[in-house]
């Protein structure tokens, strides 16, 4: 192939070269010829001028494609030493030149010399991909880190196929082999109240994999580091889920606390040293796996609070009966459930990495918490001296916690806040607060019979 495309490219420079000769004898002649015939001839010599530029392109075609071949057949020639020699330095510099310039032939695949050249290529690429896998675990293995490593790199970069994945793959297993034995699901040191041992860990593996050199031995734009970082995440959280759905009933609101805690400082240290990219953001990684989880927190916060209703309604028993006072007195009781109340919303937003998804959950005990708190102390606090005042006062408070209005539901406790002990008369400051809220009246409209 590569013989008969010189002569070829010789006969047509030999062939164009004559009729520029020819078009510049004919100027001479046309100043002694008649207008038509001149005219006539000025035509066929445009004609082959026109020829002769589109043989011009054809003639730098031709010299290209001989150049690239030319390329292309000396590439494969050094490949397959190269290869047997295990050269991987020159295989780096050279074989991304040698696969661009075998897809500028995709054309002409159909001819034979170019089809056998294609085949001998694959076949390179096949032992290459073999004997490079295998030598870049036992370089590994053995610790002989060099530049030939990173060559090594470069190599598997500009193979194409599953190589590189392949071998990060495998490196990112060797590098996390200890980790997964020592802190597997059935491993005693593996639960949630010593997990800040795994992360303190992995920093200490991704100090090391940094301080070593380790890093700087493959290309930049691998980001081992950060893939590395990647598996970790992913092997903890399925580790923790599969543990904690093993031993859900060890599983307590403090462990989880202590738990999510120490995970979110984690993630904390990961994003500050592996800054966000569009593949992959370090924000949440591990902590999302204990949402599934945050159930045993409800419950925690519903006994926590069933226990405080039930001593606020024992501490109110145990008092002497109270008569109507025309002065409103704040239970403190009321007081200590609101800061209870808060202490729950606001561990709620540091528990869950979806704040709103368990805040339904919370306002659903919180609810409850208030109604209990209504039927439990408020009503066993009202005054008996006038059966049918009292009885009035109680259905005026049970229409303030109603379900369905969360306006009145918050109109009711600031009620009882500020007229906790005397139902006679509502002062004026609790008229203004009233007003100010924008509550209907007739919520709140009580009897004067006792003035």
């Amino acid at each position: 192939l590569t013989s008969k495309v010189p002569n070829l490219v010789l006969k047509s420079v030999h062939f164009y070269v004559k009729i520029i000769y020819v078009l510049i004898a004919s100027v001479h002649f046309l100043r002694w010829l008649p207008y038509s015939l001149c005219f006539q001839i000025v035509r066929e010599m445009t004609r082959d001028i026109k020829q002769l530029d589109i043989a011009k392109r054809n003639l730098t075609s031709s010299i290209t494609t001989l150049h690239h071949l030319h390329i292309l057949l000396t590439g494969v020639d050094s490949l397959a030493q190269w290869v047997d020699q295990r050269d991987y330095a020159s295989i780096a510099r050279q074989l991304p030149a040698i696969l661009n310039v075998l897809q500028l032939f995709d054309d002409f695949q159909e001819v034979e010399q170019m089809a056998k050249i294609t085949n001998r290529l694959s076949k390179l690429k096949q032992s290459l991909t073999v004997q490079l896998a295998t030598d870049m675990k036992a370089v590994f293995q053995a610790g002989q880190l060099s530049e030939r490593v990173t060559d090594m790199c470069r190599v598997a970069a500009a193979l194409e196929g599953s190589v590189k994945s392949n071998f990060c793959r495998w490196f990112i297993d060797q590098q996390l082999s200890e980790y997964t034995v020592l802190y597997a699901e059935n491993e005693e040191g593996a639960w949630l109240d010593k997990i800040e041992e795994r992360y303190k860990w992995y920093v200490r593996k991704l100090t090391d994999f940094e301080r070593t050199g380790l890093s700087k031995v493959f290309p930049p734009d691998w980001d081992m580091g950060r893939l590395m970082t990647k598996e970790f995440c992913n092997v903890t959280r399925d580790v923790l889920y599969r543990m904690m759905t093993r031993r859900r009933p060890d599983l307590d609101f403090r462990l989880l606390g202590h738990a999510i805690q120490h995970t979110r400082m984690f993630e904390s240290l990961l994003i500050k040293r592996f800054p966000s990219k569009p593949d992959f953001n370090f924000d949440k990684a591990i902590w999302s796996v204990f949402d599934s989880f945050l159930d045993v927190f409800i419950s925690a916060q519903e006994k926590t609070l069933n226990q405080f209703l039930e001593d606020c309604a024992n501490k109110i028993r145990s008092v002497p009966s109270r008569e109507c006072s025309t002065h409103a007195v704040p239970f403190s009781s009321s007081a200590d459930m609101f800061l209870l109340l808060k202490k729950v919303i606001t561990e709620c937003s540091k528990l869950s990495s979806e704040p709103d998804a368990l805040l339904k959950d919370v306002v659903g005990v919180v609810r409850v918490c208030l109604r209990n708190y209504a039927h439990g102390c408020l009503t066993a606090f009202l005054p008996t001296a006038h059966g049918q005042q009292t009885g009035s006062s109680t259905a005026n408070l049970f229409n303030l916690i109603r379900e369905d209005t969360t306006q009145s539901f918050l109109g009711a406790a600031l009620f009882i806040y500020l007229c906790g002990k005397g139902r006679g008369t509502t002062s004026k400051n609790s008229r203004q607060i009233l007003n100010s809220n924008k509550l209907s009246s007739r919520h709140f409209k009580l009897k004067n019979d006792q003035r």
